[in-house]
């Protein structure tokens, strides 16, 4: 009798054991994935916006997708609105988020690609269909790219994939 309670206890002991470390691990992992998830990436300091779009694409449209993200919380250096030929026919430039026109497949409005070093950001690219910066929330949905987050597929996201379910809201999900 006295063994059976011996052996009882311990994998008492045992399974509680196993549960709390189960819950330690499980809630590292949630956190470290939501963290990861959403902005898997951050820049290594603030980026410069280089306008390599044309004249097309002005000032306002920069600042207001600018002010966006700045309200967030992101820091930028000042924009370079008018930048040399030779710099924008480079492809990346570290410490750069460079704008681009470009002629996308059908019913792609921007894209934006980041160059990454050990889960930093050193440069991003944007690239607009002619015109597409213009339409709402496009510009800001690109920057976001640019800045590191990923598609959220809830309604109303600036992040959605979709132009015609995002809004100009911003939230973490949950």
């Amino acid at each position: 009798m006295g063994l059976w309670r011996v052996n009882r206890i311990l994998n008492t002991v045992w399974l509680s054991i196993s549960l709390l470390l189960g819950i330690i691990i499980g809630t590292v992992f949630i956190i470290v994935y939501e963290k990861y998830t959403f902005q898997p990436f951050e820049w290594t300091a603030d980026p410069t916006i280089v306008n390599c779009y044309g004249k097309d694409l002005d000032e306002i449209n920069i600042a207001a997708a600018v002010r966006y993200w700045t309200l967030k919380g992101h820091d930028f250096l000042p924009t370079e609105l008018s930048p040399a030929p030779s710099f924008c026919e480079k492809e990346y430039t570290d410490g750069f988020i460079i704008l681009r026109k470009k002629d996308l497949p059908y019913n792609t409005l921007g894209t934006t690609r980041r160059r990454t070093f050990m889960n930093k950001i050193v440069s991003a690219e944007v690239h607009f269909a002619p015109g597409t910066y213009r339409i709402d929330n496009v510009f800001e949905h690109e920057l976001g790219h640019a800045l590191g987050y990923g598609h959220v597929e809830i309604d109303g996201h600036i992040m959605h994939p979709l132009w015609e379910k995002m809004t100009s809201k911003f939230w973490i999900p949950e």
